[in-house]
């Protein structure tokens, strides 16, 4: 390590251990930092609103958001018979914004950012507090903060709209409460509340289940660890692979062979984060083929966000050069 990265690494493990021994100060620093983080996530917000689920929550939310919205209850069952995905997340992002719409006349895009930033200051304070407060040595302790409050993830607080904000504050939540259980400081019922609202909030929140598992095998030091454990996977398992069938998968593209028949078009492509998944992308392929069409799949700039990031520096350097 640098001269001045030691010096610096030094100084932060002080601190650290000077906190763990002031708790009141230890809990005012917190606070604080998670207030400031709320006012960075505003100050810095990202311009990138709109892309990939975010589009699809505004999308879904538009006609709802702009119409009869006194009709709350109306509202809140199309989302519970139409959202498969994260019900629980847009459900939030609505309800957010409806309030805010209501107090201080905000728009669609302002009410999710305001929800952004508050997730953000939450998942801030319980990080914090769970890491500075742990009885782990207070160089691991350093290191997770660089390493949790530099990961890519981050982003999600910024504005950035997306339905998975809210699953990674449940997420962190989930660790949190799960530590206070292994050290008997709470109850089994409150990191498994949080692993099932994870659940709602998004279909990945199932990945959590095993682990629930795996905090009661290991606290009562069962003979049966290892049946637990293989039963909660299994069901994990199925219940992954029964949730992404809720949705048939032709649903997904029969709009377009629709569309290109009407207009005829002969060729159809497939993009965006799904098309990372293997069978999703052969099963949709076969099928294309098979009607007739000529498919388009992705070669050297990959899908998702990383390809909208090269299309976005692609567009800046165009405007760039119309613009010298």
């Amino acid at each position: 390590m640098p001269a001045v990265g030691r010096v610096f690494h030094n100084r932060a493990i002080r601190a650290i251990e000077l906190l763990r021994r002031r708790r009141r100060l230890t809990a005012f620093l917190i606070a604080a930092a998670s207030v400031l983080a709320m006012f960075a996530f505003s100050g810095f917000q990202s311009s990138t609103l709109l892309l990939g689920d975010g589009q699809l929550i505004m999308n879904e939310m538009e006609p709802k958001f702009l119409g009869d919205t006194t009709s709350v209850s109306s509202a809140l069952r199309l989302i519970a018979r139409t959202e498969r995905i994260a019900p629980g997340a847009t459900t939030t992002y609505y309800l957010s914004t409806l309030a805010l719409k209501s107090a201080f006349g905000a728009d669609l895009a302002a009410g999710t950012r305001v929800l952004n930033y508050l997730l953000g200051g939450l998942f801030v304070l319980g990080t914090l507090a769970l890491i500075i407060r742990s009885s782990i040595p207070a160089w691991t302790a350093l290191w997770l903060i660089i390493l949790v409050f530099t990961s890519g993830a981050m982003q999600l607080f910024f504005g950035y709209v997306e339905n998975y904000t809210p699953l990674f504050v449940l997420c962190a939540a989930y660790v949190v409460m799960a530590i206070r259980y292994l050290h008997g400081r709470c109850r089994m019922w409150a990191p498994v509340c949080l692993a099932a609202a994870a659940v709602l909030f998004h279909i990945e929140g199932i990945l959590l289940l095993p682990s629930c598992a795996f905090l009661i095998a290991l606290r009562r030091n069962s003979e049966r660890q290892g049946f637990v454990l293989s039963i909660i996977i299994a069901i994990t398992v199925i219940a992954t692979v029964a949730a992404s069938t809720l949705t048939p998968l032709r649903s997904f593209f029969m709009p377009a062979l629709s569309s290109a028949e009407s207009y005829g078009l002969t060729k159809i492509g497939l993009t965006g984060g799904v098309a990372y998944n293997y069978f999703f992308s052969k099963a949709i392929k076969k099928y294309v083929i098979h009607k007739g069409f000529e498919f388009l799949e992705h070669d050297i700039i990959p899908p998702g966000d990383a390809g909208i990031s090269t299309g976005q520096l692609i567009g800046g350097l165009f405007n760039y050069l119309e613009n010298t």
